[in-house]
């Protein structure tokens, strides 16, 4: 994969977002993920969509290579899980 710059991909501005400890939303779904969503969102294309999901491959170990696809899970319990939001206004 041709590497790139990651802040590309990011919001101009960081100083607004919630963060929670959770899991993967695909299978084996480890819980072992810090999800960040950010107040500012970006938009992208349905093709650069589909560039990145052809690009990353979601393997482990020996597995036969697949693609990043729509497959998720819906939203799960809490499970006494503590979101924490910040915002430069606040």
């Amino acid at each position: 994969m041709k590497t790139f710059d990651l802040r590309e991909l990011l919001p101009e501005s960081l100083d607004g977002f919630c963060h929670y400890y959770g899991s993967l939303t695909t299978p084996p779904c480890y819980e072992s993920v810090n999800w960040f969503i950010f107040y500012e969102t970006i938009e992208i294309s349905r093709r650069q969509l589909n560039a990145f999901r052809h690009s990353v491959y979601p393997n482990i170990g020996s597995e036969p290579i697949r693609y990043f696809s729509e497959h998720f899970r819906p939203p799960q319990p809490l499970n006494g899980r503590k979101i924490y939001c910040r915002n430069k206004d606040w």
